[in-house]
């Protein structure tokens, strides 16, 4: 199985959010888990805990569910006796140990109660700093536009309508094809996004999902949306069915 992290340089480790037509790397974890400082986030002069937290609402018509991920690290390691979280006065889960990671992770899913789009969704982490506070809200539906079918060595262009709340989207897709499977997963800040042979290289099916995102994305020089007692990054992806897209990729030599 190949897999492409980043459809323009190479894996993570300097991901950007480009404009127009760009694409960047994702962790495979959910919207880059950073454990402490890199060169994609600058944290001079931070003390209190960092945090990432990272919310998937999928619409009523993907038969509705509330994923909730918050990661919280500081130096020294902190104590999880005095971490908790919330998201819209939701208790998380008790804070576990984060694989590969110094730091806890702290969890939330349910499938009976669904925010709906435009639902403002306030973080609150409790370390032994303090209170670390976010808000955003469940960004609005959107369309996805794909042709029905390409050929080998042709662009893939996919298009989507604008997600009201939305900052950037993520999509994620497989090709299942003749020379086995390419998964992609990348973010963008427009409304479409062209693929090329290097991702699209064999004939097959791709097919995937597009998610509109609210949150800052973690990168160099940018500002998190994380304040008071902490900082970090905070993120809402919503889906629905509308989101969904599947495209024949054709074999050119059996065209001819």
């Amino acid at each position: 199985m190949k897999t492409f992290c980043s459809i323009r340089n190479g894996c993570p480790g300097r991901s950007r959010l480009r404009p127009g037509l760009g694409a960047v790397a994702l962790a495979a974890a959910g919207l880059v888990w950073v454990a402490g400082c890199s060169d994609d986030v600058v944290c001079a002069d931070k003390t209190t805990p960092y945090i990432v937290a990272r919310v998937e609402e999928v619409g009523a018509g993907r038969a509705g569910s509330t994923q909730v991920e918050v990661y919280c690290a500081s130096d020294p390691r902190m104590s999880p006796g005095s971490l908790s979280a919330t998201i819209a006065q939701r208790q998380l889960s008790d804070p576990v140990e984060a694989e590969d990671q110094v730091g806890f992770l702290m969890t939330l899913s349910d499938t009976q109660i669904v925010w709906q789009t435009g639902t403002s969704c306030p973080l609150e982490v409790t370390t032994e700093f303090g209170i670390a506070t976010s808000q955003e809200a469940v960004p609005g539906s959107f369309e996805v536009t794909a042709p029905e079918t390409v050929t080998v060595g042709e662009p893939l262009t996919l298009s989507w309508t604008a997600s009201n709340g939305a900052d950037y989207y993520r999509v994620q897709a497989a090709l299942d094809g003749t020379q086995g499977t390419t998964e992609l997963d990348i973010a963008v800040s427009g409304t479409s996004v062209s693929l090329d042979a290097t991702e699209v290289g064999s004939a097959g099916v791709f097919s995937g999902v597009v998610w509109a995102v609210a949150g800052r994305f973690p990168q160099s020089g940018a500002e998190g949306n994380v304040a008071d007692e902490g900082w970090g990054y905070y993120s809402i992806a919503y889906r629905d069915s509308s989101g969904d897209f599947e495209v024949v990729v054709l074999d050119s030599a059996a065209l001819r």
